[in-house]
């Protein structure tokens, strides 16, 4: 009996010594093991004081598709590693003290796992022509390996998002990205682009009058009608519209034609339309 009960632990420790045996694992508040954290080590992506609390991983070793991939967060940063056979090896820094807002969803491609999505802070500089702050940020998604437990993965998220709200950049985060983004993550819209946009929607009504298809977006409008493209835009700081002519050497015939003009064979200066 007692030969058993032995036989019992060794193989459970041995169990949680072996994931980085596996072709993909999540790993939550657990030790990562020695050939795992040597791994991440010899790869420049930890150092020795370094705290891992949160990692998922996949690897296969199969001749012809050979790729490692490793995304984990300490205190100080969002980690993801990723190197496919064939390819240049790519690394992800994201320092939690410039992170504006992480949130997650289902993911689209793969409805069993979720999809974290990071926006990080590049820079905000103030705009003198328009007075006002410009925001400069980069969005990353990250996806957990196929096949993995969603509840590891649910985990792996709320340890994320306590290690984020807990470094104290945090609250000065959160006021830089109310200023620019709505609770629901849309843009929060100026006064500026406000105008621009009523502006623009005012000439769209005064266009429809002539022979020409009509393109109405939010922040432009475009004009165009066999060879002939015109598009127009508003400048609230000028309080003018400009409009860009462009001849194409296709007939333009739909509107995806006009959005992504292939060949120009003319390009003219913008003019003031009045």
């Amino acid at each position: 009996m007692l030969k058993l009960s032995s036989t019992i632990i060794i193989t459970m420790l041995l169990l949680a010594c072996n994931s980085f045996n596996k072709s993909r694992d999540i790993i939550v508040n657990g030790d990562v093991d020695g050939e795992l954290l040597d791994r991440l080590t010899e790869l420049n992506l930890v150092h020795v004081n370094d705290v891992i609390f949160g990692l998922w991983f996949s690897k296969t070793e199969e001749v012809g598709s050979k790729y490692e991939t490793y995304t984990f967060f300490t205190t100080k940063e969002l980690v993801r590693f990723y190197h496919f056979e064939g390819n240049d090896a790519k690394t992800i820094r994201i320092p939690l003290n410039k992170v504006l807002n992480i949130s997650k969803t289902i993911d689209p491609i793969d409805t069993s796992r979720i999809l974290i999505k990071v926006k990080q802070l590049d820079k905000v500089l103030y705009n003198n022509r328009e007075q006002e702050n410009d925001l400069f940020d980069s969005d990353f998604d990250f996806r957990p390996p196929y096949d993995t437990d969603i509840n590891e993965q649910e985990e792996y998220y709320q340890l994320l998002l306590d290690k984020w709200k807990s470094n104290k950049s945090y609250e000065e985060l959160r006021e830089v990205y109310a200023e620019f983004y709505n609770i629901d993550g849309t843009e929060v819209i100026s006064k500026g682009t406000q105008l621009e946009r009523e502006k623009l929607k005012e000439l769209s009504t005064e266009l429809t009058n002539l022979k020409y298809n009509l393109i109405i977006s939010e922040d432009f409008v475009i004009m165009y009608k066999d060879h002939d493209m015109f598009f127009f835009s508003y400048d609230f700081v000028n309080e003018e519209y400009t409009v860009f002519k462009i001849v194409t050497d296709n007939e333009i015939e739909e509107d995806e034609d006009a959005l992504f003009v292939p060949k120009l064979d003319h390009y003219c200066s913008g003019y003031n339309y009045f």
